[in-house]
């Protein structure tokens, strides 16, 4: 495979220290769907590098308080009081592990993405699995009027996973943010105002 030639995005993030590219991905989706406010309790599934966690703690400020979760050590340095890491598979982890200091969270956040194949189909279904996992843990410990920002791959389990989505939060919407690459298959999918029970 041919490695990638950094692109302006990646250059971007280098000179103003996140850890990764996909720094630009959470900020355009905050600014155009208010995402992340201050005081806010946030957990960040799918964490490391972690540009994501360095980017929701700025946001967040002092105040605030972010669990990060990932399968991966984190690379970004976010020592921090309001930040707690849980190295861990999303899909095997249990939920008191994130409910420990926040039993709700304002906002769940899941750049989690399986490792790829070059197979999309293969790739695809493997990244529906790791979100519909995200989902299972949004569902049990967001507050009420909650969102969920999660990317997954496109392919043949979109719109089932969509519908999913809407049935428990009021607004569901997918796109794919400018700093994604033009070749990436990934779509992130944001919904607002989470509702609980409204999918029992």
């Amino acid at each position: 495979m041919t490695p990638r030639r950094p692109d302006s995005f990646y250059r971007k993030a280098k000179r103003e220290g996140f850890e990764a590219r996909s720094i630009y991905k959470l900020q355009e989706l905050d600014r155009k769907y208010k995402i992340l406010k201050p005081s806010q309790r946030v957990l960040d599934l799918g964490a490391a590098p972690g540009s994501w966690l360095q980017y929701a703690s700025s946001r967040v400020g002092e105040k605030g308080f972010i669990v990060a979760v990932d399968v991966n050590a984190l690379r970004a340095d976010v020592a921090s009081p309001q930040v707690e890491f849980v190295q861990s598979d999303i899909c095997r982890i249990d939920t008191d592990r994130v409910t420990e200091k926040a039993k709700e969270y304002d906002v769940v956040l899941s750049d989690v993405a399986p490792r790829t194949t070059g197979d999309p189909a293969g790739d695809h279904e493997r990244s529906f699995e790791l979100s519909c996992c995200a989902l299972t843990i949004a569902v049990s410990v967001l507050a009420r009027g909650g969102t969920f920002v999660c990317k997954m791959y496109q392919g043949a389990h979109g719109t089932e996973f969509q519908k999913q989505m809407e049935m428990h939060f009021e607004f569901v919407k997918s796109q794919k943010p400018k700093a994604s690459r033009s070749e990436s298959r990934e779509v992130f999918f944001v919904a607002l105002n989470f509702r609980p029970g409204r999918g029992a």
